[in-house]
């Protein structure tokens, strides 16, 4: 009976140690080389159109500002420039800058 004891206390050591080993993860499976520079390659250039896109995004937004800018500037002088006329822009009345003189519509 006392050798029974014993083996049950060693099959019972045996499987604490046993779960108490670190597992090693499996290694990742390789990618071959080839696919590896191609994808690389691929994802290299994307990053540049998405950098270039990113970029013309910018300057477009940046464009309609000053796009908005200058129109109110177009009309606060031409605003004025009617007051100083006498014109009522309303009547449709519009500046011709060539001839330097207002003309209706």
């Amino acid at each position: 009976m006392r050798a029974l004891g014993v083996i049950a206390l060693l099959f019972v050591t045996a499987t604490m140690a046993s779960a108490q080993a670190p597992v090693k993860p499996a290694a990742p499976p390789a990618l071959e080389e080839m696919d590896a520079l191609k994808i690389g390659k691929l994802m290299a250039e994307r990053q540049a159109i998405q950098n270039a896109y990113d970029t013309s995004v910018a300057r477009q937004e940046l464009l309609k500002r000053e796009f908005a800018d200058k129109t109110t500037a177009l009309n606060v002088a031409v605003d004025e420039a009617a007051q100083r006329g006498k014109v009522v822009l309303k009547d449709g009345w519009k500046p011709d800058v060539e001839k330097r003189i207002w003309v209706k519509d």
